[in-house]
């Protein structure tokens, strides 16, 4: 059994909501998948990717006479809320108290889904940190279960629309964002020196430049100059949306069925054929190849260092820089790669306010410089708030495997990513991309691909 591998290290299964059906080829792509001999065999599942923590959640405290809010978090957020409570507290004389759960990204939306299909409003947790690429289709599927938080006292002109954009539904905003999925490129400068170039000749650089390095770097080292997930397809997701592609017109309608689609497949395909990219199998095999030396690079959203540093032997030797353009009129070298951010429930009622102020001010008010100096440094997180994340603080942060420009250079891939149309549907989108993908690497033809995965969507959209 495949399952998709999620930026925080966590997995993921896809699970059904009323805004969005399975696509009827994921058994057919599942199959392919796991049949692909392309690139090097025998990376052994990697015992050291990070796979969340917890899984279990208490009973809901509520906001009860102990005026305590219930959490849900995973990984370093769970320790990260906390730490934004108390440093809301003691710099406002506030008395916001947590009760943090620990609860995974899957589990989390799982639960949500038994919840909202119950109606059971009890159970939801007064805020919780979710995937924004979700936002939209709990918005639209369960009415009323998240806050909308357009009128509070938020500066949405000053957060990165690219983000903003999957958490705004007809024109409201329903969270406030956490990490920043700001997608780049990393390579290991030492294989790069074996094949005789440097991380300036992949700076600044089209896909079809990187072909040509890639397929020369295998050659001559014997290594893959990129590595990408076939449960997830990183690579031609980040190709796609940072040309300015959209799985959803401005009328949500569906629409994947287009040139920079079918240059997106065509690239992908060349990345294979020409052994400059190793497509693995799953997560784990992704995670073990990177971490072993199967592979020089990753494209990725910048989370993607912890996954990395999971190797202290590499310590020094990986460098970052833009990702690959396509050699098209629109395209640019940014877009993103997962992300969270965090949402309020229902259950907060007429505290709603409150806990909007709180995650406001730490997040992109009066604390957010000192918190996100503490978030660069405890969880390797970058803001999208634009007043910190164009100040001098990144220019500040050393980082001790990759070295003190590592957060200035990821910082200036921010702001500046096309936005993209969120969607209930958004989930069904993104497999209807990892079928087509998966088909056109194993020999499919791809305009045939393509319309099947217009159809595909289309039909779940539907139902």
């Amino acid at each position: 059994l495949i399952v998709f591998g999620y930026g925080n290290g966590t997995t993921k299964k896809k699970e059904k909501l009323k805004g969005g059906s399975s696509m009827k080829k994921r058994v057919l792509a599942v199959l392919l998948a796991s049949m692909m001999v392309i690139g090097m065999p025998g990376c052994a599942s990697a015992d050291s990717a990070e796979q969340g923590s917890g899984g279990e959640t208490k009973e809901s405290s509520g906001t009860g006479a102990d005026d305590t809010y219930t959490v849900w978090a995973w990984d370093a957020n769970v320790e990260a809320i906390q730490e934004a409570a108390n440093r809301y507290n003691e710099a406002t004389g506030g008395n916001i108290k947590l009760d943090v759960v620990t609860v995974v990204n899957e589990d989390s939306r799982n639960k949500l889904v038994t919840i909202g299909g119950s109606e059971d409003w009890d159970s939801l947790p007064d805020f919780l940190l979710m995937e924004d690429t979700a936002v939209a289709q709990f918005v639209t599927s369960y009415p009323g279960m998240l806050a909308d938080l357009t009128d509070y006292d938020i500066p949405w002109e000053e957060l990165v629309e690219s983000k903003k954009s999957l958490y705004t539904v007809g024109g409201k905003h329903y969270a406030l964002p956490m990490d920043s999925g700001a997608s780049i490129a990393m390579y290991r400068t030492d294989y790069l020196e074996e094949a005789g170039y440097t991380l300036d000749d992949l700076t600044n650089v089209t896909w079809d430049e990187v072909i040509k390095i890639g397929a020369d770097v295998y050659d001559r080292t014997g290594h893959y100059l990129l590595l990408d997930d076939a449960t997830s397809c990183f690579v031609p997701k980040q190709i796609y949306t940072s040309s300015g592609g959209q799985f959803f017109d401005k009328d949500g309608n569906a629409d994947i069925d287009n040139d920079i689609m079918k240059m997106t497949l065509e690239i992908t395909k060349e990345l294979v054929d020409s052994n400059t990219m190793y497509i693995a199998g799953s997560w784990d095999e992704y995670n073990s190849c990177l971490n072993e030396g199967t592979g020089g690079g990753v494209v990725n959203g910048m989370w993607i260092n912890g996954n990395i540093s999971n190797a202290p032997d590499q310590k020094g030797v990986w460098a970052v820089t833009d990702m690959p353009a396509l050699n098209i009129d629109g395209a640019t070298h940014m877009t993103n790669s997962g992300g969270a951010s965090w949402v309020i429930t229902r259950h907060a009622g007429e505290n709603t306010e409150e806990l909007a102020d709180f995650l406001s001010y730490e997040l992109c008010g009066d604390g957010a410089q000192d918190y996100w100096d503490y978030l660069a440094d405890f969880a390797g997180y970058l803001t999208t708030y634009k007043p910190v994340l164009n100040s001098e603080l990144y220019r500040n942060v050393d980082n001790d495997y990759f070295g003190e420009t590592f957060f200035s250079d990821v910082a200036e891939l921010v702001d500046g990513a096309p936005a993209l149309n969120s969607s209930p549907y958004y989930m069904d989108a993104q497999d209807a991309l990892i079928n087509a993908v998966v088909n056109v690497v194993n020999g499919s033809d791809i305009d045939t691909e393509m319309q099947d995965a217009q159809s595909n969507l289309e039909f779940a959209m539907s139902n």
